[in-house]
């Protein structure tokens, strides 16, 4: 009995000690260094492990280590495809290390501050890399990878598990580093963080099938100068060109339909990003809506122009927030909604609008999500600033916020068929030039009373058709009006009707009759009854 207690101290003796180990078997290479390994996936296959956990690796000592691709034991033969948590944490004097092509995961702080670490193969048979994998790794110069179609796979656990991140050049091998960085047509999608903080790379040619770009796959390629994206791509992630100090444009393919916040954030030598429109054969409007909702999301500074795409309908949220650099904006005659404080934080200085009549049609949310609001200079193209407003003949409705803060225009030309206009349509003043409001409206509808700025009211000129100021000083909206003068000629609304129309007056913009169009814009009568206008450069 005796013996039998002794016996069965020394097995829970040795029970205990095992437990104290962080490995199941050790067994040395062919370089006669010990490796240790514990058993995995029902005991078929090995991963690498450390000797005694935390309290010490055991490889120390190890300046160049390869892992065998498979290990006999007690005679069985096993393959080695994981190296497991702080495997090889705190050796610094490890230089380099051979990662047998039979590994498919990399564990958590495997190689955490091994800070004489010069350069690294990852093998195209990993799938996975943990989170501190590679963190504090200081002296990596270099990551090989010898197949860019496993690389792109790889799910990088989170932004310290890349190796790129701190060695900051790719190698093809140990003597090629990859600067024009091609995608193979064998890629459909690149994984997030896949070449983070890669500064070997000045251009990217992304192949025929990918179809994704992942979150933060460039971000910081601080050198990344160009990107030619294939029209296969279809969404581009957050954050995916974050930090690429030296991109200067960037072309959206129309295959793009989704482009998450902050794609191109802080990108600040970038004056233009391209929307290739193509044949505008978008799959749907809702596709280039998606564009520029959530792409100019992401810019946050260096944007100078923007057009916006024919098909856009919406801008919205937080588009241009940010946007520094961004001096100039387009806006295409299909948009008819802006809504929040897309422009906040822009230093525009013009805003073209070619369409006038369907600019009145936007549903500006609020005044602040109108650009005009920080910019306050319209254009009719790149170099003509609107300063004498002339609303189309076609306009029935002025939406609220239109012109709001447009404090080039010294006068507004109204025309007869306005039937009503929004809140804030025009509160605006200039403070350098006397504004003129000419209103050729016969009976003018209430408005909400608040269609002009205070200062519009109180000291501009309302220029109304003779014979109408009862009407107009009986009228919300405009018998706030303080100078009235009763000035447009009441002919130039009253000729007759003919089948043959044809030009019968020319007046001036102050409804003065002239003899013959002058420089500027003049308004002609037309013998069935109708108004039009013609400039004269």
């Amino acid at each position: 009995m005796k013996n039998f207690s002794v016996t069965l101290l020394l097995v829970l003796l040795s029970m205990t000690a095992n437990k104290a180990l962080a490995y199941e078997i050790a067994v040395e290479n062919g370089d006669n260094v010990t490796i240790y390994y514990n058993y995995i996936n029902d005991g078929k296959e090995l991963e690498v492990t450390t000797q005694n956990g935390s309290a010490g690796s055991g490889y120390e000592s190890v300046t160049k280590l390869s892992i065998p691709a498979t290990v006999t034991y007690m005679g069985q033969t096993r393959p080695v495809t994981s190296i497991g948590y702080w495997a090889f944490q705190n050796c610094t004097s490890l230089t380099s290390v051979d990662i047998p092509n039979t590994v498919t995961a990399i564990g958590w702080s495997a190689f955490q501050n091994c800070s004489g670490l010069t350069s690294i193969e990852i093998p195209n048979s990993v799938k996975s890399v943990g989170g501190d994998a590679f963190v504090g790794c200081s002296g990596l110069q270099k990551v090989i990878v010898r197949d860019l179609d496993a690389w792109c796979k790889i799910d990088f656990v989170s932004p310290s598990a890349t190796p790129l991140r701190y060695a900051k050049h790719l190698y093809s091998d140990e003597n090629t580093e990859i600067t024009n960085l091609v995608i193979p047509n064998s890629v459909t999608s690149i994984a997030r963080d896949a070449f983070l903080e890669c500064e070997s790379i000045t251009s990217v040619e992304i192949g025929n099938s990918v179809t994704e770009i992942g979150q933060e796959a460039f971000k910081k390629c601080k050198n990344l100068s160009s990107v030619k994206m294939s029209n296969s791509v279809k969404s581009i992630a957050f954050f995916a060109f974050e930090g690429c100090s030296s991109l200067t444009s960037v072309e959206i393919p129309k295959s793009v339909t989704s482009i998450a916040n902050f794609a191109f954030m802080t990108c600040p030598s970038i004056e233009s990003i391209k929307v290739d429109e193509g044949n505008t054969n978008y799959d749907s409007r809702d596709n280039c809506n998606a564009i520029i909702e959530t792409a100019t999301n992401s810019l946050r500074a260096g944007c100078k122009n923007t057009v916006i795409p024919i098909g856009v309908e919406s801008i919205g949220g937080t588009a241009f927030v940010g946007c520094s650099g961004l001096t100039s904006i387009e806006i295409p005659n299909t948009l008819t909604k802006i809504e929040g404080t897309p422009f906040a934080g822009c230093e525009l200085q013009k805003v073209i609008v070619r369409d006038l009549s369907a600019w009145c049609r936007i549903n500006f949310e609020t005044g602040s999500c109108n650009p005009l609001c920080f910019s306050g200079h319209l254009y009719s193209d790149e170099n003509t600033e609107i300063k004498a407003l002339v609303i189309p003949d076609d306009v029935t409705y002025i939406s609220q916020n239109a012109f709001r803060d447009a404090s080039c225009l010294n006068s507004v030309t109204i025309p007869e068929g306005v039937t009503s206009i929004g809140s804030n349509a025009f509160n605006f003043s200039n403070d350098n030039e006397q504004v003129n409001i000419y209103s050729y409206i016969l009976e003018p509808t209430s408005n909400t009373g608040s269609s002009f700025s205070n200062k519009i009211y109180n000291s501009a000129t309302l220029h109304i058709p003779q014979g109408t100021i009862e009407r107009y000083k009986a009228t919300t909206g405009w018998k706030k009006f303080v100078n009235i003068v009763e000035d447009i000629p009441s002919e130039i609304l009253t000729i007759p009707n003919s089948s043959a129309p044809k030009e019968l007056f020319c007046y001036s913009v102050t409804g003065t009759k002239i003899t013959s169009p002058q420089r500027g814009i003049n308004i002609i009568r037309m013998s069935d009854g109708t108004t039009k206008k013609m400039v004269v450069k």
